[in-house]
């Protein structure tokens, strides 16, 4: 019997790392103060976000305290197109604050009329801040109700743990989902900066 070839199709990545770890590029309390008086002295929209608060998005401009995060994912956004061999520059197209205190959390969505999104988490709180999770189609977890694959090529969800100064990149198009904040204290937020390329 001839042996069988495998040829990997479709592949998605996750590409994630640390920022601001080399240098001070910017003061995480600093942005995380100016996320919670955002959100004190702003209303929420209500798009995924079940509870929590969500900021209108920023587009061509950005408050002061954030150019520094503005250009450094846009350099690591430039990464994620050469390792993609997208032969453009990335356009960021708008960047937006989700601040979730206990028991918020995102619904599962996509980033619609974008390539690249992402997260960069500014404040974490101790215990169980719910993690960040990648999902494949719906119809996918059907096929696997009997059996648990421990291949990443058959995984129908992954679960990523939110660290201050931690970037998520991801295709736009990839489902995706924030689990609840699940920490004890009522008042201890997850604070993200999420956005969007193209």
């Amino acid at each position: 019997m001839n042996k069988l070839e495998r040829e990997p199709i479709f592949i998605q990545s996750l590409i994630w790392g640390y920022v601001n770890e080399q240098e001070q590029l910017w003061n995480l309390k600093d942005v995380s103060d100016f996320c919670l008086d955002l959100e004190k002295n702003s209303s929420s929209r209500s798009l995924s976000n079940r509870g929590g608060f969500q900021s209108n998005d920023y587009e061509e401009e950005f408050p002061e305290i954030l150019d520094p995060i503005v250009k450094e994912i846009t350099r690591h956004a430039k990464d994620y197109y050469e390792f993609a061999k997208v032969d453009a520059e990335p356009k960021l197209l708008n960047l937006w604050v989700n601040v979730n205190r206990k028991h918020n959390y995102n619904s599962l969505h996509t980033h619609p009329h974008s390539f690249l999104s992402g997260t960069l988490y500014v404040k974490v709180p101790s215990g169980d801040a719910g993690n960040f999770v990648l999902h494949r189609d719906g119809k996918f977890k059907d096929y696997l109700d009997f059996v648990a694959p421990s291949d990443p090529e058959f995984y129908h969800y992954y679960s990523i743990k939110p660290e201050p100064n931690k970037i998520l990149l991801f295709p736009s198009y990839m489902q995706h989902s924030v689990e609840s904040n699940l920490t004890e204290d009522q008042d201890d937020a997850r604070i993200s900066l999420a956005f969007n390329f193209k």
